[in-house]
Order: structure tokens, then sequence, then C-alpha cells
């Protein structure tokens, strides 16, 4: 075996022993002696057989000397071969045969064990749907109630009432007032739509006065309302003058803030 190359030697040792005994009694070897003999010894016999195979004219020798017998036996010998090889091929079969079955076994189990865990998966997304949908109309909800002008108002309310200054009595001082109102409302984004509602309670008693002549659709827009009480308090130019140069920082303004105010009066 040792002397054989190794893909012969492979294929020597994958062969089963019943491929071995036909092949061995085809090339002339006693059927007797050949199933008489143990896995080992087969392949010994076989491997020597590929090495050292037997002369033709030995072969031709031995088949002159037994004349007859030789022909009967060799006719034998043929129709044992052919019932060995069908049987050796009806084994085949069967193996294949059972191959597969044992695969759609194992294919079918394999799918019963899959079955527990794709329901729980299943069930899992399904969950996971319900879930996000939840979510999804949760935000919804939050996302129209933040819109609402009810919320807005609660929610900005809080956020400026302690930014929001009062209004002064002083009208040369209301165009200073409404900008840095309007700098509060830009600064901490609040919605156009509720700015008036929110500066509303800031103004002096004459200027909510005076806001009970205006058209009701202007109340809702802050430009408009700032706009309409600057034309009703109709400050003049020599009215900003007078109030620029008789300015005074007052005590609890910021040096920032007066010079804000002051420029004001200049523009």
């Amino acid at each position: 075996m040792d002397d054989l190359p190794e893909d012969t030697r492979r294929e020597i040792i994958t062969m089963s022993s019943e491929r071995i005994h036909l092949r061995l009694v085809r090339e002339g070897y006693d059927k007797v002696q050949i199933f008489a003999l143990d896995r080992d010894d087969l392949l010994d016999t076989l491997a020597r057989h590929i090495l050292y195979p037997p002369a033709k004219h030995e072969e031709e020798v031995r088949g002159a000397v037994g004349g007859v017998e030789h022909a009967e036996e060799t006719i034998v010998v043929d129709k044992d071969l052919r019932m060995m090889e069908l049987r050796i091929r009806e084994r085949e079969l069967a193996d294949r045969e059972e191959e597969r079955e044992f695969q759609k076994q194992q294919l079918q189990l394999d799918m019963l064990k899959e079955k527990p865990k794709r329901k729980k998966d299943e069930d899992e997304r399904e969950r996971l749907a319900r879930e996000e949908q939840r979510q999804m109309k949760k935000d919804e909800e939050e996302t129209a109630r933040k819109e609402s002008l009810p919320e807005q108002l609660c929610y900005f309310g809080k956020m400026v009432e302690h930014l929001l200054p009062k209004m002064g009595d002083e009208p040369a001082e209301y165009p200073e007032y409404f900008e840095s109102v309007q700098d509060i409302f830009r600064t901490t984004q609040v919605p156009k739509n509720i700015q008036a509602i929110l500066v509303l309670p800031k103004l002096n008693d004459r200027s909510r006065s005076l806001l009970t002549k205006i058209p009701k659709q202007h109340l809702n827009d802050y430009v408009q309302m700032k706009d309409y009480l600057l034309r009703e308090f109709k400050l003049t130019a020599q009215q900003y003058r007078d109030s620029f140069w008789s300015a005074t920082k007052c005590p609890e303004e910021s040096y920032k803030l007066f010079g804000g105010r002051v420029k004001t009066l200049f523009q």
C-alpha cells in the first residue's frame, strides 16, 4: 500500500469491500480465496495487483491448461460477478434512498425545531410594530397639544413672565420698550400668534384703553398692535428731541439698556 501513489491509495481505502471483491474476481483471482480475506488483506491484494499486474501470457497459459473446465468455471464466475454487481448496485440504490429519506426527516426535524423560534420572532416583530404605533400616536398627540393655543400660552407665558418689562408712562420711551419686547420674543422664539397676547398684561392703562378701539384681528398681531399704539401717541420729532436731551439713567437700568434707549430716541 505504501508504494502506491497518494491519490490511488486514498481511492482504494474509500472503496467498499464488495467492489474490491468484484474487481479482483474480474481480474481472475479465485472467488473463494478472495471472499475469505479480511479487509486489510483485501486492500493489500488489490494494491499488489495494481503494482504488479499479472502478465497477459500467463493468463493465456492458465486458460489453455484449464481447457473446458476453465471455460465452464469462467461462465459460472461471470454469472456470479453479474449477480454480485447487481446486488452491489441494488445496495447502492438502497443506500442513496436511505440517505435521501434521512435528509428529508432531518429537514422536517429542523423545521419543527425552528418553528417555535420563528413564532417567537414574529411575535416580537408584531410587538415592536404595535409599540412603534403607540409611540407615534403619543408623539402626534404631544405635538398637537404643544401646538394648541392654550398650551402655547401656558408654556411661553411662564418662560417670559419675568423677562418682559412693565411699560412706563413716558411716551418717548415707547419705541425702545417695544423694541426690547420684540428682542425678548425673538430670543425665546415665542410664536407670532401669541406675542400680542403675552405683552398685553405688561402694557400701561392708557395703552390698554387705546387697544379697545383696535380691530379685533389686529390684537393677535404684535407688530400691528405696536404700530397702532405709536401712531395713537403721535410722537413728534420735537418730543423725541426733548426726550433725548432729558434722558437719564435709572438706578435699576444697566448702561447697555440706557444706551439702547438713548439710541432709539436719537434715531
